[in-house]
């Protein structure tokens, strides 16, 4: 039995609307009700947006042609999400894209705080509402 060659990748999120110099709808995010609302979970600056199917390309590079079996894993927030279906739709829909609740670095007392009540990310209907096109979305 011949051996099948497996790919994994890790890739992280597009420019987001937190960085310097960055703008989301050609506004600077940090002043928006938004970034007030949910400052741990910002979404892909205009930049990020554009720049995301980029990443779509180089894993094509490396994987290969047949992506069919691609199951891509995001962390729970809005960029990394928005990065991700980016990422499918660029590559024409094939494979899974899972959302693990669980996968993050800003989770724990060392980033939060040991008493700290905040919430990072936003609710996952909201972030698939908001970070997933339609037609990435299984009916």
């Amino acid at each position: 039995m011949a051996h099948q060659a497996h790919f994994f990748g890790v890739v992280r999120h597009a420019e987001r609307a937190d960085a310097p110099f960055s703008f989301t709808n050609k506004m600077c995010w940090c002043v928006s009700e938004d970034a007030v609302r949910w400052p741990l979970d910002p979404p892909l600056s205009d930049g990020g947006l554009r720049g995301a199917p980029n990443m779509a390309r180089v894993i094509q590079d490396v994987a290969g042609k047949d992506l069919s079996r691609l199951t891509i894993v995001s962390s729970p927030y809005l960029g990394c999400i928005q990065t991700a279906a980016s990422i499918c739709e660029a590559i024409g829909h094939k494979g899974r894209l899972l959302v693990d609740l669980a996968l993050g670095e800003i989770y724990g007392p060392a980033a939060l705080g040991v008493d700290s009540a905040m919430v990072a990310a936003r609710p996952l209907a909201d972030m698939v509402h908001e970070g997933v096109p339609d037609s990435l979305l299984q009916q």
